[in-house]
């Protein structure tokens, strides 16, 4: 039976933390990158380095983990490498010019995060095969944030990634969102973030 390194998963029951990818979410990124054997990850905006120590328990030996965030995040690793910058500057230089397997987007500025993959996109870092996942997509069903913004459906915790994944599906990417319905949250659980994953898609050889 496989072992797996789930201790860094520390979140109590409910889930209620601000900041940090709630640990079901994580769950299903840890899964994802098991699955499909994801080695070089980026994730722009960093925080405390939850999701980094993640992404590092998840890829295992040989993994190369990178955070740009344009305040300081403390190294939880010995593959992890941090870049302390705007988003926007990111070069394929930070990235060792060698192309990635996934692209984490958490720091909710649309502007910077764009600039990042349209730049990193060019430079074939981002390549065809490259998984773009974003945190924060979903709606909650009340405003629970002061910067909430009210929508069709709820209330948008981070506009800027929404709009970003709406984008990214309008260059002719394939789209799925992790999202809960508002009847899905009660006392036990009040609200699901939300992840959205995305890929180009090839036609399977048949």
């Amino acid at each position: 039976m496989v072992s797996y390194p789930l201790k860094h998963l520390t979140q109590a029951e409910n889930q209620e933390v601000w900041g940090p990818i709630q640990d079901d979410e994580a769950l299903l990124l840890f899964g994802l990158i098991r699955v499909m054997r994801l080695k070089r990850i980026l994730e722009i905006g960093g925080l405390s380095g939850y999701s980094a120590t993640n992404f590092l328990a998840a890829a295992g030996e040989g993994a190369s983990v990178y955070t740009i965030d344009i305040n300081p995040v403390a190294k939880v690793g010995p593959t992890h490498i941090t870049i302390q910058k705007n988003a926007s500057d990111i070069m394929p230089a930070d990235l060792d010019h060698k192309s990635l397997d996934m692209v984490f987007f958490d720091c909710h500025v649309y502007q910077a995060q764009m600039a990042a993959f349209l730049r990193l996109r060019a430079a074939n870092i981002v390549c065809d095969r490259t998984v773009l996942a974003w945190h924060d997509t979903n709606l909650h069903p009340k405003k629970f944030s002061p910067i909430g913004t009210q929508v069709y459906g709820g209330w948008a915790h981070q506009p800027e990634e929404r709009q970003m994944v709406n984008e990214i599906r309008r260059m002719g990417y394939d789209v799925i969102s992790f999202h809960t319905e508002a009847d899905a949250h009660g006392p036990e659980l009040q609200f699901r973030h939300g992840l959205t994953i995305a890929r180009l898609f090839k036609p399977l050889v048949i």
